[in-house]
């Protein structure tokens, strides 16, 4: 009973990896994290329903 309560645990591991990796947003992986938030708080700002300041303080890393 243990080693198929192990075996559940893994698989459900294994599941929530995979579907948070694929909640993950492509411009965050291709861009990064700075581009990504930007390109957000853009596509909220072209709703008339809401306006979204994003301020992002700190030295911009980049990928080398």
């Amino acid at each position: 009973m243990i080693e198929r309560a192990t075996q559940l645990l893994e698989q459900a591991t294994g599941d929530v990896r995979k579907i948070s990796h694929n909640m993950m947003p492509g411009l965050l992986t291709r861009l990064g994290f700075y581009e990504a938030v930007e390109d957000l708080f853009e596509n909220l700002n072209e709703s008339e329903d809401l306006v979204a300041i994003c301020d992002i303080s700190g030295e911009q890393e980049t990928s080398a």
